[in-house]
């Protein structure tokens, strides 16, 4: 799944890998989340159903929060409150802004806050330091990207 906001940056990986699910609007929201709700209730109740990992990618929460109705974001912190957790094999991915105005909703802390692994680009580490969970990176590099998991960081090149 790859969920958007109106500015598109995800457009061309969707064209490029078509077997994404592509979502730009709040009515492309609604739509997945009624095929989402019986998948989700399957994983809960099935372990074979989870042998298909599913993994969701979202641009950047901010643009994202500001575009979806106050009912999907309810749905959506309802889904993180009853499967964060891997055995269901969902992944949530999301890019943020850590100056963003909905650093404090619940929905944000489950997608950036608590998670366990980061992805930092070159020259963003000194800003998203200020999320409490993220590593010390002593002598961080401007040049160099970093990817942040299990409380240690790898210098990754871009």
């Amino acid at each position: 799944m790859l969920i958007d906001s109106r500015s598109g940056i995800l457009a061309p990986a969707a064209q490029a890998f078509p077997a994404c699910r592509y979502i730009q609007s709040s009515e492309d929201l609604d739509n997945w989340i009624e095929l989402l709700k019986p998948e989700l209730n399957c994983r809960l109740e099935d372990e074979t159903s989870r042998s298909r990992h599913l993994f969701v990618l979202i641009a950047e929460f901010h643009a994202f929060f500001d575009e979806i109705t106050d009912q999907q974001a309810a749905f959506l912190r309802k889904v993180f409150r009853y499967i964060d957790s891997p055995k269901y094999g969902i992944s949530f991915i999301c890019g943020f802004d850590v100056n963003g105005g909905y650093n404090l909703d619940s929905l944000f802390i489950n997608l950036v806050s608590g998670v366990e692994n980061y992805l930092i680009a070159p020259g963003c580490y000194e800003a998203a330091a200020a999320i409490g969970t993220l590593p010390v990176i002593h002598q961080a590099r401007k040049d160099t990207g970093y990817f942040l998991a299990g409380g240690k960081a790898v210098e990754i090149g871009w």
